[in-house]
């Protein structure tokens, strides 16, 4: 992970002269690793139209527990940690190669922890939304301005192709009237004003950040490493991880998501977003009138 976050110039393993990160890079990276950095992404078959699937995007998922960001001693661990383990790492590196990494500004360690605590903080919206990618972009634009869906998507159809992880025939046409599926309205609106607020730099300091802690545990066999790896999840207590066996993982994320797929995939097919938004606005006046009712009845 050390070699491929050089070779993407992430700014706190490289050198400004190695050249500018590239974000998309970036993300592309953590995604194919199966990080959901910023949002997750996936590509249902229609079986209507075969060569032309349904895209869906949804909040991303932090590494940590979503708790920990409500704890300010947590977070200040966390912080601690990152420097520990930043130290470390720049020192064996500047050690075993012929020039200097750029030097680390303080603040970057605290913008991931205040970062990701703004988007642990948003709640769980189990709905999902239709949209063309260009209505996304108009809607979200501090996301659309470095992450562009279109040819994002289209690089991620052509890569899985050439790997063979796709069904042979799905097409890489993608444009800005291409549906999509959104999950959660209320992250994006804190991803976007977020992400508006963070530089470039900011950007890919976090990005590398998540592909790195994803992959701490191939530090086990550096033993300064790992002792600072092992001295933070003592910090983090019973608190320190959601973990469970990935198989149970896996089939429970697919076990949550049948209904409102199978929601998703009628809505798109029978329901404009006008008529989505009518509805929910009705369904939330009925929500508005049967609290009332309860309130007066007790």
């Amino acid at each position: 992970m050390v070699h491929i976050l050089q070779n993407l110039s992430w700014p706190l393993l490289t050198a400004s002269s190695q050249g500018s990160p590239s974000l998309p890079a970036l993300l592309k990276e953590a995604h194919q690793h199966g990080i959901s950095a910023l949002f997750h992404i996936s590509r249902l078959p229609d079986p209507l139209h075969p060569r032309d699937p349904f895209w869906t995007i949804e909040e991303g998922r932090l590494q940590l527990a979503t708790s920990i960001y409500d704890s300010t001693e947590l977070r200040e661990i966390y912080r601690i940690f990152m420097k520990d383990l930043m130290g470390t790492l720049r020192r064996d590196i500047e050690n075993s190669i012929y020039h200097q990494i750029d030097p680390i500004d303080e603040s970057d360690y605290r913008k991931i922890v205040n970062f990701e605590a703004e988007l642990a903080g948003v709640s769980h919206e189990p709905l999902f939304y239709k949209l063309t990618i260009g209505e996304f972009s108009t809607g979200y634009p501090n996301i659309a301005k470095h992450y562009n869906l279109v040819d994002y998507f289209q690089r991620l159809t052509e890569d899985d192709t050439e790997l063979q992880l796709t069904w042979s025939n799905v097409t890489s046409d993608v444009s800005t009237d291409t549906i999509i599926i959104l999950k959660n309205r209320d992250y994006f609106e804190t991803l976007n004003t977020e992400l508006g607020k963070a530089s470039e730099r900011d950007q890919a300091v976090y990005l590398g950040w998540r592909i790195l802690f994803h992959y701490l545990k191939l530090m086990e066999e550096e033993p300064q490493l790992w002792s600072t790896i092992q001295a933070f999840w003592r910090s983090m207590g019973s608190r320190k991880m959601e973990l469970q066996a990935r198989w149970k993982k896996c089939s429970q994320m697919a076990i949550d998501a049948l209904p409102d797929g199978g929601l998703a995939l009628y809505r798109k097919i029978y329901f404009s977003t006008e008529q989505t938004t009518k509805i929910e606005a009705l369904l939330d006046k009925l929500t508005e009138r049967a609290v009332d009712l309860v309130g007066v009845s007790t």
